[in-house]
């Protein structure tokens, strides 16, 4: 089992986790560091009302 841990993508943390022979990745922390939101949960909430699929 590989352990948890926090990547840097252009100098900001993205927090994983291994699980299932998988990586699963912070969608936020994702967000946060592409759009360089000041709040990633916020900009992430109005795009999931805005698109149905994503709310899934």
């Amino acid at each position: 089992m590989k352990d948890n841990k926090v990547v840097l993508f252009q100098n900001t943390a993205i927090r994983r986790a291994w699980n299932n022979e998988d990586w699963f990745y912070s969608l936020v922390d994702i967000v946060g560091a592409l759009t360089e939101s000041a709040n990633p949960t916020d900009y992430l909430k109005k795009i999931r009302k805005r698109d149905e699929e994503l709310g899934f």
